[in-house]
């Protein structure tokens, strides 16, 4: 007599359930065992959550592509594994996959470079795009060139006037999105400004004076641009005894005349330097004859004594 044993079934693992980010590769980890060491099959489904497509779903170990997910939301994908041995007994396990949003970094353009004329108003065209769909905030900041004031820094529509230069000039200008969680890769963008011929800077330091020693003296300096650019001054002594302006950086400053021997002079020389935010100057001299002032004659008194006869 042939005594059977009964049948006993393959038990079925599907594995830990696992968190991922979205569009990534997942890997189920399926596994199955037989007391009797028979062979065994498999065979996933999916049970729950939105469709994925399985790379094979009677592998032990099949693959799929994450779904997107909104940020702030997550996606939930349930899976069930069934194991069978020979004689197709099955059992089955399930195990989820929870998807996680991943923040899409903003890309920007800043646009084409340009070439303009000086005193042209320049456009700056910058584009952006986010993944996420969300709000984006943007800078422009400019890194090439002397310095000029942008219309509208926080606008992917920018733009500023460009200045009148003796050469052509480049300037550079970057623009940045960020999502309120990460900054784009900056996008650059040149801006070259043709040279034009134009009258220099006027310097003038004034006329030369003739002053005392010890008076208060006024440098009368002045300057004139025809591009009617903002004008800076800069003084500096280039000869003479050495003397304190109350200020080098004004147009007429002060100092005080230095004291001077009866009979002699002393000539102090002082060179003003006007520019603009542009890089051009102007320069002038002035010389500054100090003369001494005569001392008052002092008048000594004699007393004479009289002895009158006794």
């Amino acid at each position: 007599v042939t005594v059977k044993s009964d049948n006993v079934r393959a038990s079925a693992d599907a594995g830990q359930d696992q968190v991922v980010d979205e569009q990534s590769q997942v890997t189920l980890s399926g596994s199955g065992t037989d007391p009797e060491n028979g062979s065994l099959k498999y065979a996933w489904k999916q049970v729950g959550g939105e469709s994925v497509q399985l790379s094979d779903a009677n592998a032990q170990d099949p693959t799929f592509t994450a779904p997107v997910v909104a940020n702030g939301k997550i996606k939930i994908l349930v899976f069930e594994l069934r194991v069978a041995d020979d004689n197709g007994f099955p059992s089955k396990d399930t195990m989820k996959v929870t998807v996680m949003p991943v923040n899409s970094v903003p890309v920007v353009s800043a646009g084409d470079d340009q070439t303009v004329d000086g005193g042209a108003t320049v456009n700056l065209e910058g584009t952006a795009t986010d993944e996420d769909n969300e709000s984006l905030t943007y800078l422009w900041t400019q890194t090439a060139g002397p310095s000029v004031v942008l219309s509208n820094p926080t606008n992917l529509a920018n733009g500023f006037v460009a200045p009148k230069l003796n050469a052509d000039t480049v300037f550079t200008f970057q623009l940045i999105a960020n999502d309120g969680n990460v900054d784009s890769e900056p996008a650059t963008v040149n801006v070259t400004v043709k040279g034009t011929v134009v009258t220099p800077i006027v310097a003038n330091a004034g006329k030369d004076q003739q002053v005392s020693e010890k008076s208060s003296v006024t440098l009368l300096g002045s300057g004139k641009d025809p591009l009617l650019n903002k004008l800076t001054y800069s003084w500096k002594q280039v000869s003479g005894e050495t003397v304190t302006l109350s200020s080098s950086t004004i147009a007429k400053p002060s100092f005080t005349a230095p004291e001077v021997a009866n009979g002699q002079t002393k000539t102090l020389v002082f060179e003003i330097t006007v520019g603009d935010s542009h890089g051009r100057v102007g320069k002038d001299t002035v010389s500054i004859v100090v003369n001494p002032v005569d001392s008052a004659p002092t008048a000594i008194a004699k007393v004479k004594t009289i002895h009158q006869a006794q």
